[in-house]
């Protein structure tokens, strides 16, 4: 697995979830696009995912 951290970013709490540019940008997610997003709480690790299904 590629590991990329983004570093000296702060929380933001909000209704819904929102993906900071760089993590869309390297992921080459498209606005609109479903995404699986898998939170680990044992790791406390967040996995984004695309969805491709439909």
């Amino acid at each position: 697995m590629k590991e990329i951290i983004f570093r000296h970013n702060i929380l933001q709490k909000d209704g819904r979830v929102k993906i900071p540019s760089p993590i869309v940008d390297s992921l080459n997610i498209k606005e609109g696009q479903p995404i699986d997003i898998i939170l680990d709480t044992q790791k406390e690790c967040i996995i984004i995912r695309k969805n491709d299904k439909d």
